[in-house]
């Protein structure tokens, strides 16, 4: 079967990967990391003699002006740390001052030898005398060269190697989330071309670009009866294809026929980052189970088939009384930012859903209430009672506004969904006894 894709899709999403896998946060914690791995090991004892941070050189450099970084020359501890207490005073102190007539200094009671490098200043003073890195601050300044001063205790206080891993691993997890299971180009590129379309698997590139539409009149057919036998509740197949939803005839047949009763929609967020174009077998894989949602809307529009609605929903969205006669549905929204941005639960926003995904919505809120005319549509956050969680906007507001139809439960928080009977007996104003 040949893929089809819109031009402008492709060099959208394109310039998007390009943004995602920039290496350029890699490679400024890589130079940070190098930069403060010199900064803890260059000295500033460079001559035999010579006195920094109260610790004395034993040799000299081979060569001049050169930062000592490969096997530092070995330094002394004397009595002169700055800001800290490195001798001791004999407890006999008194007794000898009497015995000899002489007065008794106090001293170092045991020769400490290190590395001049801050790195060994540092390690010198913890074992010694149990210093923090805080309390060696100034012994640490003098310890480096003037340009490395004011940055030697932070360098010292961080794992470069664990910064570099981490970045590392976030551009790694990056990619992976785009290209899962994926190991060659041709691969990268159907898999990539599997996304733009909302098929599954790695179809076949099409040598011709077209444009084309998220729903639009077709006769192609859907069975909805095969799709949920294909289906696991425990663990689905990597072969299960996510098919795309491609006409409004197909929705609205597929709406009409679910093989259970269905009175509702209950509509979320996957709760992730506006770059983050994801299908439905991503975020199966991200959950490590069963897709929850039977439908998401895609960030390109496109609306993708998850759970068969003959199953009902294992979503969160409608655990709370909302199982028996829902339809889960998701957009993959959530954050207005990139993926990685730290404090992200600030970022919660209706922004995060954009223009042509709210067009796929109210087309299926169209489609729902021609099969269902008394059907409730709702959002997950009325019925939690938080306007912050999924979708991020009013939806007994927006039905409201764009269909005329009101929400029949009486209170939405910790509600539970209305059989068929009572859809029918609320539409008439009568109440089932």
């Amino acid at each position: 079967m040949t893929t089809k894709v819109n031009r402008s899709k492709l060099e959208t999403e394109l310039k998007s990967l390009a943004d995602r896998f920039s290496r350029g946060e890699v490679d400024s914690t890589v130079t940070k990391s190098i930069e403060e791995q010199l900064t803890k090991s260059a000295s500033a004892l460079l001559s035999h003699g010579n006195v920094q941070a109260g610790f004395q050189a034993l040799s000299s450099a081979i060569e001049e002006n050169v930062l000592i970084t490969k096997n530092p020359i070995p330094v002394r501890m004397t009595s002169s740390v700055p800001n800290l207490t490195v001798t001791n005073t004999s407890s006999q102190k008194t007794n000898l001052t009497n015995l000899i007539g002489t007065n008794i200094e106090d001293g170092l009671l045991k020769a400490v030898i290190s590395s001049g490098a801050p790195s060994g200043i540092q390690n010198a003073l913890k074992e010694s005398i149990s210093a923090t890195t805080d309390q060696m601050a100034e012994a640490l300044r003098q310890s480096t060269t003037a340009d490395r001063a004011g940055t030697v205790q932070l360098a010292l206080k961080t794992d470069q190697l664990r910064s570099v891993n981490s970045s590392i691993s976030q551009f790694t997890n990056l990619f992976r989330g785009a290209s899962v299971g994926i190991g060659t180009l041709s691969g990268v590129l159907s898999a990539f071309i599997g996304k733009l379309s909302g098929a599954d698997g790695n179809p076949s590139i099409s040598e011709t670009i077209v444009e084309d539409t998220t729903l639009t009149s077709t006769t192609r057919t859907y069975t909805v009866e095969q799709s949920a036998g294909e289906f696991n509740e425990e663990s689905t197949s990597e072969s299960y294809e996510f098919e795309t939803v491609s006409s409004i005839e197909e929705l609205l047949t597929e709406l009409k026929n679910p093989k259970r009763d269905v009175t509702e929609v209950v509509v979320n967020w996957t709760s992730t980052f506006i770059d983050q174009i994801l299908s439905a077998r991503d975020i199966q894989i991200d959950l490590g189970k069963p897709i929850p949602y039977h439908f998401i809307i895609r960030r390109d529009g496109t609306l993708q088939r998850g759970r068969p609605i003959t199953l009902r929903s294992t979503a969160e969205a409608v655990t709370k009384g909302h199982v028996q006669y829902s339809i889960s549905l998701a957009f993959v929204a959530g954050y207005d930012a990139l993926a990685g941005t730290p404090n992200k639960d600030f970022f919660l926003s209706r922004k995060s859903i954009n223009e042509k995904q709210m067009k796929t919505f109210r087309e299926f809120c169209a489609q729902f209430y021609t099969a269902y005319p008394g059907g409730q549509v709702l959002g997950y956050n009325d019925l939690i009672g938080d306007s912050r969680l999924g979708p991020g906007f009013s939806v007994e507001e927006y039905v409201k506004d764009n269909f005329e139809k009101t929400i029949l439960i009486d209170t939405l928080m910790n509600s539970s969904s209305l059989s068929p009977l009572q859809i029918i007996e609320k539409s008439k104003g009568t109440t089932t006894v």
